[in-house]
């Protein structure tokens, strides 16, 4: 995350909820990578905007929440400021590999992402 900040002069939090634990490679891995994911298309989206990383651990799964805060849209007709890609569905089959799942939408006027896996 400080990579993040750094080369996109965002503001992002990191938060942990629940009890840590070793988790298997798979997931550790899989989620690192949709963190990633879910960071660069934040940075392209909404440049600029706080970002919020929450890990949260429960009995049963993991989840991961990346949520951006809220940017200006861009004036009509403007489709290149906002760029289209694969991101989410690369997220969403990385997850699958590991019996989780992907979620994603606007939510209080900024956009985010949820991850959980079983954990």
């Amino acid at each position: 995350m400080e990579a993040h900040r750094g080369n996109h002069s965002a503001v992002v939090h990191a938060e942990v909820g629940g009890t840590p634990r070793s988790l298997p490679p798979a997931v550790t891995v899989c989620l690192v990578r949709t963190a990633r994911e879910a960071l660069t298309n934040a940075a392209k989206h909404a440049p600029h905007a706080a970002i919020t990383v929450r890990l949260d651990y429960h009995v049963d799964t993991v989840n991961l929440v990346v949520r951006n805060e809220s940017v200006p849209e861009p004036a009509e007709g403007d489709r290149s400021a906002r760029p289209v890609g694969y991101g989410l569905t690369g997220m969403r089959e990385r997850l699958a590999l590991v019996g989780g799942q992907l979620t994603a939408a606007e939510k209080w006027g900024g956009w985010q992402v949820v991850a959980e896996v079983p954990a």
